[in-house]
């Protein structure tokens, strides 16, 4: 299972949930959120969650959702992307 978290609650809820079914969880967090958000940080590590900071780019969600993105594009097969942001085009008005 993988996502991706800005200020660490959809990452602190997804490992909550992959702890209590024993599955292996992997969230994608820029490394300036990682810094601002550390108590979340610190929860998730708890949770057995395996987290990668993004140095790339902006180094904040943004960026973070790519990271998660291009992860799971790796292996679609056997990975689940449980998307937490809102993310998209623009709609029309």
């Amino acid at each position: 299972m993988l996502a991706e978290t800005g200020a660490g609650q959809h990452g602190v809820a997804l490992a909550t949930a992959c702890s209590l079914v024993c599955i292996d969880c992997e969230i994608h967090m820029g490394e300036i959120d990682v810094e601002k958000e550390h108590p979340n940080v610190i929860r998730m590590k708890i949770l057995g969650t395996k987290l990668i900071p993004v140095s790339r780019g902006t180094r904040t969600l943004k960026d973070a959702v790519d990271s998660a993105f291009e992860a799971y594009l790796q292996d679609p097969v056997n990975s689940l992307y449980a998307i937490g942001s809102v993310v998209g085009p623009i709609p029309s008005l």
